[in-house]
């Protein structure tokens, strides 16, 4: 007779694998979101207008938003 324990093992391990990850990422994740603050305010010229579409980026990342037609935005940042 062969023995097919092998097929086995894998089909249970892989998902486990995955299971234990996933568990992994959350934790990180949430630990992020916690540190995290809110930063809104106004975008306006020289004349005290607001000034859509303007992004707003945090300094080195790649995280940011844009301004809204009243000049509006707000982000999280650590």
């Amino acid at each position: 007779m062969k023995n097919n324990y092998k097929c086995c093992n894998i089909a249970v391990l892989i998902p486990l694998l995955y299971i234990i990850l996933q568990l992994e990422t959350g934790k990180v994740y949430s630990q992020n979101i916690q540190n995290q603050q809110t930063v809104s305010g106004i975008i306006s010229n020289q004349n005290e207008l607001p000034v859509p579409g303007v992004n707003v980026l945090i300094k080195g990342t790649a995280t940011g938003t844009i301004t809204n037609l009243d000049g509006y935005y707000s982000i999280r940042a650590s």
